[in-house]
């Protein structure tokens, strides 16, 4: 290996490690946002919808990885915490009429 190729691995490594540390702080937003929105849904509904509980658990899953996985973790959280709120939302408006 020559000193070119180390350096660039350590770039890239370093990006990473920067690109971590910006969406950690992401991640835990969302994933409390998600427990959120699923206590409420609990609350309303008496359950937590099964879409919103797999998205959750893809979400823990995807949250272990590299900073890709991190991203797409981002995006299930988001999708478990509009499953809640949609299924609480619908059955509100449901009893109103």
């Amino acid at each position: 290996m020559s000193l070119g190729e180390g350096g660039a691995e350590e770039e890239t490594a370093g990006a990473d490690a920067r690109a971590n540390a910006r969406v950690a702080p992401l991640l835990r937003r969302a994933e409390r946002s998600a427990r959120e929105a699923a206590a409420e849904a609990q609350e309303v509904l008496g359950l937590v919808p099964p879409a919103a509980v797999l998205h959750h658990a893809a979400g823990q899953q995807l949250a272990a990885g590299g900073t890709r996985s991190k991203l797409r973790a981002l995006a299930e959280y988001w999708r478990s915490k509009w499953s809640s709120r949609l299924a609480a939302t619908v059955l509100r408006r449901a009893q109103r009429r």
